[in-house]
């Protein structure tokens, strides 16, 4: 992290309300920060880091969905037209 510079963008809530935090290289390789300001479940945050003789690079960190139901119905589904596949290439064996 020396001589780097990076940033944390905290998006607050649904309004464009924003805050930026800077990030200080501390020990460890390992760029700390702090502000006032509560993430919340909606809350997105937006990481820009730049080292020297790389180019930049962002992460964004958005709240974790829960798992959709109907994607596991999808699962089960699938799984005979597999299945039939599976029988096909053994008949090609054979």
């Amino acid at each position: 992290t020396e001589g780097g510079v990076a940033k944390a963008t905290v998006q607050l809530g649904k309004a464009k309300a924003r805050t930026t935090i800077v990030l200080e290289p501390t020990e460890g390789n390992v760029f700390k920060g702090s502000g006032d300001f509560t993430v919340k479940p909606q809350s997105v945050i937006v990481v820009f880091v730049k080292l020297p003789g790389q180019e930049a690079q962002s992460a964004r960190f958005t709240p974790l969905k829960p798992k959709a139901k109907p994607a596991a119905t999808k699962k089960p589904a699938s799984q005979p037209a597999a299945d039939g596949h599976g029988g096909h290439h053994h008949h090609m064996q054979h």
